[in-house]
């Protein structure tokens, strides 16, 4: 079996220029630069910000709690698309749950009714 190649590597073709097929790789290509300038900021302070947008999100005026929810959502979103399918602090279906959540409460904000 020396001579078969693994399941990831025969299902990954190279575009020219050496650019990964998988989106997921190209994914985490594309966010070297913003995960490497995050990776400076102390921890506290990207506590803080999150924080701060989700008690925004959640308890502000509408218009701004939309904004900051819909950043989280992107964020989030972002985050997990990195973190792809295996994670063993939270299952998938908790993270998709999470984020869908936050849709939720983006939508019911933005239409009024939140």
């Amino acid at each position: 079996m020396t001579g078969s190649p693994s399941p990831n590597r025969s299902a990954r073709k190279d575009h020219a220029g050496g650019r990964p097929e998988i989106p997921r790789e190209r994914l985490l290509l594309a966010s070297r630069p913003v995960l490497l300038a995050l990776h400076v900021i102390p921890r506290w302070v990207l506590i803080g910000v999150f924080a701060a947008l989700l008690l925004v999100g959640l308890f502000g005026p509408q218009w701004p709690a939309v904004v900051c929810l819909a950043v989280l959502v992107l964020i989030l979103g972002w985050v997990l698309a990195l973190q792809g399918v295996s994670n063993g602090r939270f299952p998938a279906p908790l993270r998709v749950a999470l984020l869908a959540a936050l849709v939720v409460i983006l939508v019911l904000r933005a239409t009024g009714h939140g």
